[in-house]
């Protein structure tokens, strides 16, 4: 497979996983792309890394507070490196 099918089967599988959990009727489509290209550019390390580059999403419009947004985040954080969405080096 080629590499950037392999980037492009990996950005699809972090949007999915942002869909399921970060749930707000203000994020639009192109929204959950951004953040999933985001996170596989930037690979956190770690949940405050990952609100670092998300938290913003998820707490526009008071869908989350920053305390449940962070939750989540570390939830999502968990699944990326358990699944090896994200390689932290």
């Amino acid at each position: 497979m080629v590499e950037s099918e392999v980037s492009l089967d990996t950005i699809k599988e972090i949007e999915t996983l942002c869909r399921r959990h970060f749930k707000s009727k203000t994020l639009t489509e192109e929204a959950y792309i951004y953040m999933a290209k985001l996170v596989n550019e930037d690979c956190p390390r770690n949940a405050s890394e990952l609100y670092g580059l998300v938290g913003d999403f998820l707490t526009d419009g008071m869908t989350y507070t920053e305390e449940e947004a962070f939750k989540i985040c570390e939830i999502v954080s968990k699944i990326l490196l358990e699944r090896k969405l994200i390689v932290v080096e």
